[in-house]
């Protein structure tokens, strides 16, 4: 049986994290990166191995494509910022418009509204996590997040390339690739997929919602591409023809990194009775195991939940975990992530990854994404599994939504990371700067799995 280790998954991530310094430059100055470390320093040191010029990661999961997919799937600007679900909820929950007229709107017009209603109004206060993110953005951009008018942001837009964009919008994040979610059942999706030029930056997240959840429908559409599918994908014929779409599909993506799905709370995974389980047993988990790829699992979403809302009106789910761990267990020589949407079930997926050593726990998404409840979860996996997950990703849909997601998380990271070390302290350990900066390399070095017999 093939080791799911390192070596197993370094197709796309076989080049090391470009840290503001390398091991090499320990050799020069060895002793004072080996020096323990007194209590009082640690909380420093920490916050100086945590910060953006010095910890360069790979963002592990958004929705985000580059300049090159065209303003259709290349989303930035004040704008766009403006008209992001996180912000849309807020205008919608708060009353302030019947969405059916705002999404009849031009998008400049929904952004003056909104602009107008939730930061120009005195009477509004941005606490929130997605209009705080839009003050931050800006200002971190050198624009005025306390302009009466969008005038001046927009005018930066007009003035400034989209490549300019990007580069600082990644800058000041820390972030040196990105991952982003390619649904090729997407009509528009897939013709920049057949036809686009891949930015380097970018790899692919392979979404599978709709042959997952939706096989009926996604059969239709395989039927068209030249697959010839059944109506059972239990059938090794129809099976087989699935595993070979998903494999040139991942010969035409950029550098896949998985294949992901999103879940309703209660999805029987595990039941091969059942049209989800039959398709994930007989074909995408073989096609996964076959391309050396790990399952990104995102239980919880209720989609819809106010239809009217569009995706501004998602909601979440207690998910039954019970069906994750029967499909782990089934399929040991798979490699799995995942990220429960619910927090009550961060306990339950840290514990899953306590007894099987191919799955990891990954990130926080969504409605998951309240520095309280990332705190919270951080902590409890440290303590929990030590350093076998990966801290964050910030499931970003506009390009600046990576700099107030990822300067929030670095600000939670530090404090915790210090608390953590000053504990090893007290207990007896010794603490060194270079052993702080092993485990943060270990954490958000992606492609990593312990080995199997």
């Amino acid at each position: 049986m093939q080791a799911l280790g390192t070596s197993a998954y370094k197709s796309n991530f076989d080049a090391p994290l470009l840290w503001a310094y390398s091991y090499g430059s320990y050799l020069q100055s060895e002793p004072l990166a080996m020096s323990t470390l007194s209590r009082d320093q640690i909380p420093a040191v920490v916050a100086a191995e945590t910060s953006a010029q010095q910890l360069i990661v790979d963002d592990w999961h958004t929705h985000l494509l580059g300049p090159q997919a065209g303003p259709q799937l290349c989303l930035y600007g004040i704008d766009q910022q403006l008209a992001y679900h996180y912000v849309r909820r807020k205008l919608f929950a708060a009353g302030h418009i019947d969405p059916a007229t705002f999404y009849a709107w031009s998008l400049e017009r929904q952004g003056d509204f909104t602009w107008q209603k939730l930061f120009a109004d005195p009477a509004s206060d941005p606490f929130d996590e997605g209009c705080r993110g839009v003050v931050v953005a800006l200002e971190a951009l050198g624009l005025d997040p306390n302009a009466a008018t969008l005038h001046q942001a927009r005018q930066f837009y007009a003035d400034t390339p989209p490549q300019e964009i990007q580069r600082r919008c990644m800058e000041l994040a820390g972030v040196r690739r990105i991952v982003g979610t390619q649904d090729v059942f997407n009509d528009q999706e897939r013709a920049y997929y057949e036809s686009g030029e891949w930015d380097e930056c970018y790899l692919s997240g392979f979404r599978l919602d709709e042959l997952v959840l939706h096989y009926p429908r996604a059969a239709v559409k395989l039927n068209t591409w030249g697959y010839e599918v059944g109506n059972d994908p239990s059938q090794p014929a129809t099976a087989q023809a699935i595993r070979r779409f998903l494999a040139d599909w991942y010969g035409k993506l950029h550098g896949v990194a998985y294949g992901a799905c999103s879940f309703p709370p209660h999805c029987p995974v595990h039941d091969l009775s059942g049209l989800e389980g039959a398709v994930l047993h007989h074909a995408v988990l073989p096609a996964l195991r076959e391309l050396n790829l790990p399952f990104f699992m995102m239980p919880g979403p209720i989609r819809q939940l106010k239809p009217e809302w569009r995706d501004a009106g998602d909601g979440v789910g207690l998910a039954d975990m019970y069906p994750y761990q029967h499909l782990v267990r089934r399929h040991p020589d798979n490699a799995f992530f995942i990220t429960p949407l619910h927090n009550a079930n961060q306990y339950d997926a840290s514990v899953l990854s306590c007894h099987n050593d191919n799955i990891m726990v990954i990130g926080h998404w969504w409605f998951n994404y309240h520095p309280g409840l990332v705190e919270q979860d951080l902590r409890m996996r440290l303590e929990m599994t030590g350093d076998r997950f990966i801290p964050f990703n910030s499931d970003a849909r506009v390009l600046e939504n990576l700099i107030p997601k990822w300067q929030r998380f670095r600000a939670i990271l530090a404090n915790v990371l210090s608390e953590k070390y000053q504990d090893l302290h007290d207990a007896g350990r010794q603490v060194t700067r270079a052993g702080i900066a092993q485990t943060l390399q270990t954490l958000f070095t992606p492609n990593r799995f312990s080995q199997l017999s």
